[in-house]
């Protein structure tokens, strides 16, 4: 009886697995990570188009609500309009949440594609190494570079890329309408604190990138000390050196913790200076405060939208 050979499933969407990732190194990270995805660009500009068309219904969606409320409300007719209004929100609705799904879906299918792909690549570079390569090459630092480095790069391809995109066209997005449709003023105002927040962020992230490697490089270490010990467990209880191995081993994990909470402190710093910018910011940008923004929103809402109404830009509707 013969067997008939079959196709692993899901290979269709496996593309360019003959690509050289060697040729994707670069200096510039932003490059390289360009050239890594070759294979998957058209995917990912599909990701990054259908979040464009995703924020231009949820800016929709604000506009129509201040429709509603500055005009449909005024009128005498409200039953006659109102399902109207109501048909436009869950037809901006269902594009929102549609493209919104089309972008998770082509940006995840890159950053699977590419991981398939890299995991592939390191696997057949590890093993084509000499012996005195892995001789010398601690294997938790290896583990961590084809483990935890390769998920951060999926992740960013997945998550981090795309959200990058959409928060970028979200307050460009909703800055041209404020700007042209709703009030110059507040619009200019909301782009006075862009700059700050900006070399904000880069001075955080230049300062976090070298601490995140010390946490990357500390946690290989700790890899290192557990695999040698799971390696060599017999020989440990052989000669009695528990309390020693033990003692390696905690001083290595405290060394990470140390570390590792050098970095969260960074972050918890980072995060409250840019929701105190975020204030200044959504004031101008005038759109409600919905779960992910909370407070910070509210606060910029009352705060700066609201003296507009005192100094005369804003008649409220008759």
């Amino acid at each position: 009886m013969s067997v008939v050979p079959t196709t692993p499933p899901l290979t269709h969407l496996l593309k360019r697995s003959d690509y050289d990732l060697q040729d994707a190194a670069h200096p510039n990270r932003l490059l390289g990570i360009w050239r890594m995805i070759t294979g998957y660009r058209a995917d990912y500009i599909w990701a990054v188009g259908s979040q464009v068309v995703a924020v231009s219904a949820k800016t929709g969606t604000m506009v129509l609500l201040s429709f509603l409320i500055d005009d449909v409300l005024a009128r005498g007719d409200v039953l006659s309009v109102i399902p109207l209004v109501a048909l436009g929100f869950v037809l901006l609705a269902a594009i929102e949440g549609g493209f919104t799904f089309l972008s998770g879906r082509y940006a995840s299918s890159t950053a699977e594609g590419v991981a398939y792909r890299l995991r592939n690549y390191l696997y057949d570079h590890v093993q084509r190494q000499p012996f005195s390569y892995h001789d010398k090459q601690p294997t938790g630092d290896l583990m961590q570079r084809v483990t935890s480095d390769v998920d951060m790069i999926r992740r960013f391809l997945s998550e981090m890329g795309t959200q990058i995109g959409r928060i970028v066209l979200l307050f460009v997005v909703n800055w041209l309408v404020i700007l042209f449709t709703i009030d110059a003023g507040l619009g200019w105002y909301s782009a006075v604190v862009v700059p700050i927040v900006f070399a904000l962020s880069w001075f955080f992230f230049s300062r976090v990138e070298k601490r995140f490697e010390e946490v990357q490089a500390q946690e290989a270490i700790v890899s290192t000390r557990l695999q040698e010990n799971l390696t060599g467990v017999r020989v440990v209880k052989a000669f009695a050196r528990q309390p020693y191995e033990m003692q390696r081993f905690d001083q290595e994990n405290r060394k990470h913790f140390h570390k590792n909470n050098r970095l969260l402190m960074m972050h918890s710093l980072f995060w409250p200076l840019t929701d105190l910018h975020r204030v200044c910011r959504h004031g101008g940008l005038h759109h409600p405060p919905d779960a992910q923004h909370g407070a910070a929103d509210r606060a910029g809402v009352a705060g700066a939208g609201g003296l507009r109404p005192r100094d005369g830009h804003h008649q409220a509707p008759a």
